[in-house]
């Protein structure tokens, strides 16, 4: 705000000059043009360095609402239940966690500028209004009205592009995925230019929407570096049709006017733009924040040793919200502690279903489920982080090298270990060398059993399944 203030002080202090320079008196009825000019100068400065200083303090702030938009999706994404996993794919999950958090941090950092932007064209408006005539100032003020209006229209279109171009991009990126998820059945079967036509045909469309997304854009920004000529035109040609005289000191001080708006014109199209984008945005963080979450609803480990550690009584539990059927109904199951279950069934009948029922991460829709004390886990399919063989093991734990050993060990990892160039300080993952289905079950394993020391039981999702005896 100050800022606009300087720049608005500057065409008054230019018209003070040029009625010194006629012999007139000014309004800061100051004699010396030295004086004057100085004064123009010290306040172009101060000018200068106030919105250096704002775009400092909104740069750092837009900075932190970038974070915390990336840090509590990053916290969500820990906390979705699984049914509210499988209905998102990881392009929109990307899209969440890089292009919305870019967009909120843009409306922060020229939001304001919404604000201050239009009062600025409102004072302008004003004193050319004082300066030239009641007709001319509200004649420029109407000119004001529509170039506000035809740049606001312009940003809701352009939002309008912006939210096509995301569910496209997001669906080119999930497609990406499924292609590169299952290239060996695509080499296979030679259809590697069916794939690529179909990711072609995506991109297409694609770029033909960001075409028209940048056209509409660059139409936005030439209107809007163009409105201070458009407001001189318009200010100097009603005042000769209205027969009034134009004297340099006018001419010079509503040049200098729309001069200053010249700033407020051009990040005014930019802020509505980037203030359509965030709010699509944050309607689309809004419902990833509000999708389900895991119910936690385990006790603390403290309890006495007779209770069972998992009970579940009577319980029906689905994956989706809307299923007629349960997946699993009329659940009665109690664990005993220091006690050992194995859960068989055929393929699809559920196995997977209760494990996660046990985990809470199942939605619960009728019956009572307890759990006392923390679950170790070990899923169906091996998840490994792009770091060393131990540090997947210890997944955040304080080394031991006496329990390390031991569950490296229970785990025949020597063998894996002594394979490897760096033993178990070799990188694995994405960055690091790839392992082979037996061995990320192995580390997997090697993880659960490495916190099984401080946790109260261990949940195991088919863990021998991928593990043969020379991995």
């Amino acid at each position: 705000m100050a800022s606009a203030c300087l720049t608005l002080l500057q065409p008054i202090l230019i018209k003070a000059i040029i009625g010194n320079i006629e012999g007139k008196v000014n309004a800061f009825n100051i004699s010396s043009g030295y004086v004057l000019a100085v004064l123009l100068g010290l306040v172009a400065f101060c000018g200068a360095t106030a919105i250096s200083v704002g775009q400092f303090l909104t740069t750092r702030v837009s900075c932190n609402a970038r974070m915390i938009v990336i840090n509590t999706a990053y916290r969500k994404l820990l906390r979705l239940s699984a049914a509210a996993r499988r209905r998102m794919d990881t392009g929109e999950i990307i899209t969440l966690i890089g292009v919305d958090g870019d967009r909120v941090m843009e409306a922060y950092k020229m939001g304001l500028w919404c604000i201050v932007a239009p009062l600025i064209l409102a004072t302008v408006s004003v004193l050319i209004g004082i300066q030239m005539g009641f007709i001319v100032g509200l004649v420029v003020a109407l000119t004001l009205v529509l170039i506000v209006f035809s740049s606001l229209s312009m940003a809701r279109r352009i939002g309008a592009y912006r939210r096509h171009i995301s569910s496209m991009s997001a669906n080119r990126v999930k497609l990406t995925n499924e292609i590169l998820h299952g290239i060996r059945v695509i080499k296979l079967y030679g259809w590697e230019d069916i794939a690529n036509e179909m990711i072609r045909d995506v991109r297409v469309k694609e770029i033909a929407l960001l075409r028209k997304f940048n056209n509409l854009r660059l139409t936005s920004s030439a209107m809007m570096f163009l409105a201070p000529t458009l407001l001189n035109l318009v200010c100097f040609s009603t005042t000769i049709l209205l027969g009034n005289t134009l004297d340099v000191t006018s001419a010079f001080y509503v040049m200098a006017l729309t001069t200053a708006c010249q700033n407020a014109f051009s990040v005014f199209a930019d802020a509505t733009v980037a203030l359509a984008e965030a709010i699509t945005s944050t309607k689309r963080l809004t419902e990833f924040l509000y999708a389900d979450e895991v119910v936690d609803t385990n006790k603390e480990s403290n309890t006495p040793k007779q209770l069972p550690l998992v009970s579940i009584e009577n319980g029906d539990f689905q994956w989706e919200e809307d299923a007629v059927i349960p997946t699993l109904s009329n659940i009665n199951l109690i664990l005993d502690p220091q006690t050992l279950t194995v859960v068989v069934g055929a393929v699809g009948s559920g196995k997977s279903s209760l494990v996660n029922a046990i985990l809470g991460e199942i939605k619960q829709v009728r019956g009572e489920r307890v759990v006392h004390g923390n679950v170790v886990y070990a899923s169906q399919h091996a998840w490994i982080q792009n770091d060393t063989v131990r540090n997947n093991v210890l997944f955040g734990e304080d080394y031991d090298a006496i329990h390390y050993r031991k569950v490296i060990e229970s785990c025949q990892l020597l063998p894996n270990f002594e394979m490897l160039d760096h033993g178990d300080q070799t990188e694995i993952g994405e960055r690091g060398i790839n392992l082979s289905g037996g061995q990320k079950a192995r580390i997997a394993l090697a993880r659960a059993f490495y916190r099984s020391r401080n946790f109260d039981f261990v949940v195991l999702d088919d863990p021998l399944s991928a593990l043969d005896i020379h991995c």
